[in-house]
């Protein structure tokens, strides 16, 4: 299924390959940092956030939603050993059984959060669809397995468990 392309000047977007092999990833922006975060970073409320934030924030909820989704999956903010940013990963299942997935970066931890509890919010005022909000990857990836069975979900829950350790 072909995406719909970004809305012009919604920021900088680039397809990345998952570590997990899952595929192409949705073009979504990776956001800067906004200004130094000394620990503790500000409030979710409170962190800077970029300009044109509520139109990004609709804008990525919509090229999610593409394609009559009917489950969202929304993962913790992670940060790799190697990468120089933290992100979380989407994973949506559509009516017809079809998944993808997301991958929202940011360059702080406090943007990282404002970003998914922005986006948590926005796609709360979409219906019909659930929502699932998880603090681990391994209980995303189990669940996506079961909400979307098929060799893409199969092949992330494998690597997820080998990564950790986990039959």
């Amino acid at each position: 299924m072909r995406r719909p392309p970004l809305a012009a000047g919604v920021g900088r977007h680039e397809f990345r390959k998952s570590s997990l092999g899952s595929g192409d990833l949705l073009p979504l922006p990776v956001l800067p940092p906004q200004s130094p975060c000394a620990a503790p970073c500000a409030p979710v409320d409170n962190h800077p956030k970029p300009t044109g934030w509520n139109a990004l924030l609709k804008e990525t909820v919509r090229r999610i939603l593409a394609g009559n989704v009917a489950h969202v999956l929304v993962g913790p903010i992670v940060r790799g050993d190697h990468e120089p940013y933290f992100y979380f990963v989407t994973g949506c299942a559509t009516v017809g059984g079809a998944f993808h997935l997301a991958q929202l970066r940011a360059a702080d931890r406090g943007l990282a959060e404002a970003w998914r509890h922005g986006l948590l919010a926005e796609l709360i005022q979409h219906r019909p669809i659930v929502i699932h909000d998880f603090d681990d990857e391994l209980e995303m990836a189990r669940w996506s397995a079961v909400i979307c069975p098929g060799e893409k979900t199969a092949r992330i829950l494998a690597a997820l468990r080998r990564e950790r350790g986990v039959a």
